[in-house]
């Protein structure tokens, strides 16, 4: 994973509750499985793959359950002061 002091890394576990937990892990494995791409397995996609100058690439999809699901991909690093944000620290 590259670095980027633009956006801090995170380590994030999510709660996410279901009505039947072995079809939404099928589907979470399918869907969000790093194949191209989620829609095929009928996520809505809410905000397509967009590049951020603070360098990062994001998108944001809405699986079955109706949960929101953004993810995040470092292309560069990139100093705040770049794309017009402040160093802090």
């Amino acid at each position: 994973m590259k670095p980027n002091r633009s956006i801090p890394s995170a380590t994030v576990i999510p709660e996410l509750c279901y009505p039947d937990v072995r079809a939404a892990v099928e589907w979470l494995s399918a869907a969000f499985g790093f194949s191209e791409r989620a829609r095929a397995r009928g996520a809505r996609i809410l905000v397509e793959p967009t590049d951020f100058e603070y360098g990062e690439r994001q998108y944001a999809a809405e699986d079955l359950a109706g949960h929101q699901w953004t993810f995040s991909q470092t292309l560069a690093e990139v100093a705040p002061e770049e794309w017009g944000g402040q160093s802090v620290g």
